[in-house]
């Protein structure tokens, strides 16, 4: 592959980062039921199936089978609710034509649960050498074995793969207390890990961003002008400054899309001022700026 960037399928996003970097280390993080998989599952398909891009998926939360379904919900096929034989939407024949379809694409899925790194990297070389993958997601950073005893060599390694097998890795990560200080550390030598292993993240990672939803967080009532409206907030990147990048977040499909304004004419494309102050503010207090 001669181009040492791989686009994503979401042009706002491709735009501000250039998409996806061989050689690069990208992570997405975010609060719980802010998209993480599905973000991650969203670029899998515009990668693999749209592209015909190898690509891996490490699945160490989710079982294989689970993996295939949300797959499938992101094609459009389904909405997340019709996926059971006892819907009267569940159509065995699409099904079992989608499942062909994915079987048929370069999309490899490893659901190995509590891997360590060393077979993590065992397995992306033999993907490597048998497939050509050139892109692999992980999912998630913090349930490969050794991560909580060593953080900082975990992230290195990742890097390393990164770089020396010349292909782009993208891991979710969960979200430390130090972005969202809501409650306090249980102890201090909670705190500690939970600065350390964050500033670890940021530092060997080439492309950070937090996924932020509207629409989660806003009360029933105001909800019409933030419907299915989201962020992908980009905390470290090609430029020093924080910038965001405007999603459509279409829960029934688990997927995100470019931002569609035409939907939602009462959505205006602003930055969330508050999550920024408390970003900018999180940074200084571990030293990043």
């Amino acid at each position: 592959m001669k181009n040492k960037r791989i686009t994503t399928g979401l042009t706002d996003f491709d735009k501000l980062t250039g998409g996806l970097h061989l050689g690069q280390l990208l992570t997405i993080t975010g609060r719980s039921a802010m998209g993480k998989t599905a973000f991650a599952i969203t670029l899998i398909m515009n990668i693999g199936l749209k592209q015909r891009i190898p690509v891996a998926f490490f699945s160490i939360e989710m079982s294989e089978v689970q993996i295939c379904e949300r797959i499938l919900k992101n094609c459009g096929i389904y909405k997340s609710d019709c996926l059971s034989e006892d819907s009267e939407d569940f159509n065995p024949s699409d099904y079992q034509k989608e499942l062909c379809t994915l079987a048929e694409s370069p999309i490899y899925i490893d659901d190995t649960p509590s891997i360590s790194i060393d077979e993590m990297e065992d397995k992306i070389t033999s993907l490597i050498s048998n497939y050509g993958v050139k892109v692999v997601f992980i999912d998630y950073l913090q349930l490969i074995n050794g991560f909580e005893v060593n953080p900082d060599s975990i992230m290195k390694c990742l890097k390393g793969i990164a770089i020396n097998h010349g292909i782009s890795i993208a891991i979710i990560s969960q979200l430390y207390k130090d972005f969202y200080p809501l409650k306090p550390y249980d102890s201090d030598s909670d705190e500690d890990f939970f600065r350390g292993a964050t500033k670890d993240i940021m530092d060997n990672s080439d492309t950070v961003i937090l996924l932020y939803r509207h629409d989660y967080y806003t009360p029933i009532e105001d909800s019409f002008e933030h419907q299915n409206k989201a962020e992908a907030i980009i905390l470290k990147g090609n430029n020093e400054q924080i910038e965001t990048v405007p999603l459509t977040f279409l829960p029934e499909f688990a997927k995100f899309t470019d931002y569609i304004a035409d939907n939602n004419p009462s959505i205006k494309v602003v930055d969330v001022i508050r999550n920024r102050n408390e970003l900018e503010e999180w940074k200084r207090k571990i030293g990043l700026i």
